[in-house]
């Protein structure tokens, strides 16, 4: 099952953004070369980073970024433990620590989606800092489904556009598992739109 929230951005926001780490570049260049869709190649990538090392214009301060976008883009993990060096980074970033006070007033952090093999991004705040900066428009209930002997992914809307109350709770019409699985029963029997695995 999956929420996706659409926002509306009321005031720009300032975001750390972190380096698509070249440790992980060559594993997603041959996880996608099948898809349909177009992949991110090896070069762009080099070259945004390259970017980047020259806005940063500090070799050390780029190796730093360097060492925690890799643990921002881990998939080899075996616990919640392996992302305490993320989190700290985060914390850092976000002001989270007393010992390092910062006056930066950073909203979030921009970070490449490992799952999408860096072709899109994630953007992650603490909703203090985004209070008044972005606007809930609606959320959207999706039933993913994955057909393992087909590779294929499928994506089945089961309630769209769900709005907040005042409260800010997020007002479904499906209320319950039965109500999902009885608007899908149907569909998951073949796949509808897909997206092929290779």
């Amino acid at each position: 099952m999956l929420v996706v929230g659409t926002w509306a951005i009321e005031e720009p926001l300032l975001l750390a953004q972190m380096l698509s780490p070249e440790k992980y570049l060559d594993r997603f260049v041959n996880d996608l070369k099948d898809l349909k869709e177009q992949a991110l190649t090896l070069d762009f990538l080099r070259q945004e980073n390259e970017k980047m090392r020259k806005q940063i214009n500090n070799e050390e301060l780029y190796k730093i970024l360097e060492f925690f976008s890799e643990e921002f883009a881990k998939t080899d993990t075996i616990d919640h433990n392996e992302y305490k060096l993320a989190n700290y980074y985060k914390d850092r970033v976000l002001n989270k620590t007393q010992q390092f006070p910062d006056n930066s007033n950073i909203d979030g952090i921009w970070y490449p989606s490992v799952s999408s093999g860096y072709k899109n991004i994630n953007i992650v705040f603490p909703p203090e800092n985004i209070r008044g900066k972005l606007r809930f428009l609606w959320a959207d209930l999706i039933w993913v489904v994955y057909f393992k002997d087909q590779r294929i992914i499928q994506f089945i809307p089961i309630e769209n556009r769900a709005k907040i109350d005042e409260a800010g709770v997020i007002q479904w019409n499906t209320k319950t598992i039965t109500d999902i699985l009885s608007k899908s029963k149907n569909m998951v029997e073949k796949p509808l739109a897909y997206l092929s695995l290779g």
